[in-house]
């Protein structure tokens, strides 16, 4: 997901799990920052996941702070 229309839709359709796109060479990557703002709005009872590609540890820690 990479905007909250698309995170609204996906909880009022009943989504168990929303994906956040963290590799580079994707045109739906978005920053740690964009993530964590759109992730406020999820409730609790969705998971949501990062989709990487070839992180580094550094790039990992970012995502997870």
């Amino acid at each position: 997901m990479s905007n909250q229309e698309s995170v609204d839709v996906a909880v009022q359709s009943g989504a168990d799990l929303i994906g956040f796109v963290f590799a580079k060479t994707s045109p739906r990557c978005i920053s740690p920052e964009q993530a964590s703002q759109l992730s406020e709005s999820i409730p609790g009872q969705v998971k949501t996941t990062a989709v990487m590609l070839h992180p580094s540890a550094t790039e990992v820690q970012e995502v997870l702070d």
